[in-house]
């Protein structure tokens, strides 16, 4: 008798305090995408065809969502469909925060409760302001700097795809997140333009 069990790991289990009864076997995580396969995703959405993406588009595309499989596939569907222009979705113009909402408001229910979740992301929003668009407005701060926070909170941002883990020291994945999140839990450290 052979038994296969498949599950996919809602969010929320990584706040669980009751154990899954089933954890044995092969945990896959689906990497973040390099740019060279979004190049592949532009190809088979035949965008680059269209003249409505390429790879400098590409470049900046990575840095607004980090890769993020799901992300990048919505991203992409609203532009074959129209609904989306690639020049909005870099500029972060509220339609385009539109097409993530749902993703980024049940990200930010996952970590609005979690009060160690909250404070690991107050570590890396402290002390910088971040303009409307979420672009640190002090050129000594990098998107990638990273920032020592506790290791368990560091985990869990990480398994929620928020942040780029090393060790205990982490970064915000990418522009969305940065400019989201510094609206929504720190608006205080956002200036307006």
């Amino acid at each position: 008798l052979r038994l296969m069990i498949v599950r996919s790991l809602s969010n929320s289990f990584l706040f669980d305090s009751q154990p899954f009864p089933f954890n044995s076997g092969l945990s896959l995580e689906i990497p973040c995408f390099t740019s060279d396969q979004v190049m592949e995703l532009v190809h088979r959405y035949g965008l680059e065809q269209s003249g409505k993406i390429g790879g400098q588009e590409v470049d900046k595309l990575m840095q607004l969502l980090g890769g993020h499989p799901y992300l990048i596939n919505l991203t992409f569907h609203q532009l074959v469909q129209g609904q989306l222009s690639l020049q909005d979705c870099l500029q972060l113009k509220p339609q385009a925060i539109a097409i993530y909402q749902d993703y980024l408001q049940t990200q930010l229910h996952l970590v609005q409760y979690q009060p160690h979740i909250l404070e690991a992301l107050s570590k890396l929003f402290n002390h910088k302001l971040f303009n409307h668009k979420g672009t640190i407005e002090d050129p000594g701060i990098k998107q990638n700097h990273h920032v020592e926070i506790d290791v368990q909170a560091a985990y869990q941002l990480e398994r929620l795809g928020l942040v780029q883990r090393q060790d205990h020291r982490v970064s915000l994945r990418c522009q969305l997140y940065h400019s989201y999140f510094a609206k929504q839990l720190f608006p205080d450290r956002v200036l307006a333009t």
